[in-house]
């Protein structure tokens, strides 16, 4: 049943890559390739987890993936009479901001490093581990209930996240459409300075989006290059796999900090559980999803919103937004793919509506990069809110960690800060 799985998606991605004229960045296009492979890799390890494919598995993973291509349609179909397309000549201007602008930012996300540091200095207090790693330490202090990162400290870290996203577009930029090979070293220190503060966190997930982040502004910037005509793709293809497999290599290493990765034998079995394990979790939830009904509507998929909701006074009831842990093979996982909070909160239906909902606002926003009149910010933001799409056949990551009050803040500071680096250059005509 998995073989049959990976032809059904094998052909669903073909279907996908045709109907959307070859757009690498299709959010169904690149979905459905995330759940290759994820099913690919479970069906690696078959053998050692037991997998026992059920047909309802394949079913919801094939419906849900084309209720997504079915809103992607809608937005390419019902769309403004804008052309998409870069004319000559517009918005062709590299960026060259103010020299002591670019040092205060560089400034500003070292001092965020540092704070974030004294915090988590705080934190490793709390913890009793002996061990030689300090991120060790804090991951176990942050056990300790009550304990959070100062307030503002949160704020600071936020905005350095987008300064450092603002730096990676103008390098990027600059590099792609007008191959300048020189560029300030402080955009680079920053980044890193930036890297390594994510670290800090304790866990991957902030460094995966950033990865993500680079890797997709990087597309949107050669499809403008290519005046969004459809040549190159083989070049993509193959910088996105060699993006990919440098990130799992330094996925695994960053691993060892935290002591994550010494759970696992290799490095493979470290990726298989990351990437494959979601699959058979889903296929195990679905044959026991009668004993797994949400406490209350959207329990698991709305946490961040009725989080939300709670501090403006409303009497909504805390659940934990962590999934349960099964056994996989001789590994445990608690990842179900997206699929998983949709359907224990919302059945099905609820599966499809949001799918296409999904499809639909990924798709504007990725057409919106594509009109004449557009700005940087676009490309920007989709780069940005893109991880979803990527995570999708992993977990759960629209809901949690895009529809939030935090997102809208976020927004805010690439809004100004997009203002500051970047509208304040002078045009080039060349």
């Amino acid at each position: 049943m998995i073989v049959v799985l990976l032809v059904l998606l094998c052909v669903t991605l073909a279907f996908f890559y045709i109907i959307f004229k070859r757009e690498l960045i299709s959010p169904s296009f690149v979905a459905c390739a995330m759940f290759i492979i994820s099913t690919f890799i479970m069906w690696l390890y078959r053998d050692a987890w037991a997998v026992e494919l059920k047909l309802d598995t394949i079913i919801v993973i094939i419906v849900g993936l084309f209720a997504m291509g079915i809103g992607e349609l809608i937005a390419r179909y019902v769309k403004r009479k804008i052309p998409y397309s870069v004319p000559k000549g517009k918005n062709d201007f590299e960026i060259n901001p103010n020299s002591i602008l670019v040092f205060a930012g560089f400034l500003f996300v070292v001092i965020t490093a540092i704070a974030y540091y004294r915090e988590l200095l705080k934190l490793s207090m709390l913890s009793s581990s002996s061990s030689l790693f300090f991120l060790t330490t804090v991951r176990e202090g942050k056990m300790n209930e009550g304990f959070q990162i100062n307030y503002i400290v949160q704020h600071m870290f936020s905005i350095s996240e987008v300064i450092a996203c603002i730096y990676t577009y103008i390098v990027l930029k600059n590099r792609i459409l007008f191959e300048k090979k020189e560029e300030n070293i402080i955009y680079f220190l920053t980044i890193l300075v930036y890297a390594g503060c994510t670290l800090m966190t304790t866990g991957r997930a902030k460094l995966l989006n950033f990865i993500i982040y680079i890797l997709v502004i990087y597309l949107v910037l050669y499809s403008k290059k290519k005046k969004w005509q459809k040549t190159g793709n083989i070049k993509l293809v193959f910088v996105a796999i060699l993006s990919a497999c440098l990130f799992l290599w330094l996925f695994y290493l960053v691993g060892f900090l935290t002591g994550k990765s010494l759970h696992y034998n290799n490095f493979f079995d470290n990726i298989a559980n990351y990437l494959g394990s979601s699959i058979y979790a889903l296929n195990n939830f679905l044959q026991r999803k009668s004993s797994m009904r949400s406490e209350f509507f959207g329990s698991n998929t709305l946490s961040g919103i009725f989080m939300g909701l709670r501090k403006l006074g409303f009497d909504i009831p805390e659940t934990s937004i962590s999934l349960e842990y099964i056994q996989c093979g001789y590994v445990v996982t608690n990842i179900y793919t997206a699929f998983r909070r949709y359907i224990q909160d919302f059945g099905i239906c609820g599966l499809i509506i949001i799918q296409m909902i999904i499809g639909f606002i990924y798709t504007k926003l990725l057409l919106k990069n594509k009109e004449s009149n557009s700005n940087g910010l676009w490309a920007i933001l989709l780069a940005y809110f893109y991880f979803p799409i990527v995570m999708m056949s992993i977990e759960e990551r629209f809901f949690m960690d895009v529809v939030l009050v935090r997102s809208l803040y976020t927004i805010i500071y690439f809004m100004i800060a997009y203002k500051l680096f970047v509208k304040k250059t002078i045009k080039i005509n060349k």
